[in-house]
């Protein structure tokens, strides 16, 4: 694939991100791959058809981090709460979840938003002809 654009797709399954604890653990697995493989990345939430609304929850998450430590306050404290909040901040000055993209591939929701989006970074956001 030398001199091709590539783009990593990581795909964070909606119902193991569904508690804060994980969506931390696979944010920073997320950033372990990108940081790896040094490529462009996109942060997929999967599967967002089976859990409605675990899916708005993440999202929130990922827009609101007053929210997420406010979630994260009611299930964690102490020293396990400093660790998991200063992780998230961490992980919110790299930017990590402000492009998190929910889709379906039961229900193509985003789709053609995900096309979009591998477009604009692997061709600059020009489009190609055959």
């Amino acid at each position: 694939l030398k001199g091709e654009s590539k783009v990593l797709l990581y795909l964070i399954d909606v119902m193991a991100a569904s508690s804060p604890a994980n969506f931390i653990s696979l944010a920073l697995l997320s950033a372990a791959v990108q940081m790896r493989m040094n490529l462009p990345q996109i942060p997929v939430l999967s599967k967002i058809d089976l859990a409605k609304q675990a899916t708005r929850e993440i999202i929130r998450w990922s827009k609101d981090p007053a929210l997420f430590e406010d979630t994260l306050s009611k299930l964690k404290s102490g020293d396990e709460y400093a660790l998991y909040s200063q992780l998230f901040r961490a992980l919110r000055s790299v930017s990590f979840s402000v492009g998190l993209l929910p889709v379906s591939s039961l229900t193509r929701d985003a789709f053609i938003a995900l096309l979009g989006e591998i477009s604009r970074i692997s061709e600059a956001g020009e489009e190609t002809q055959d």
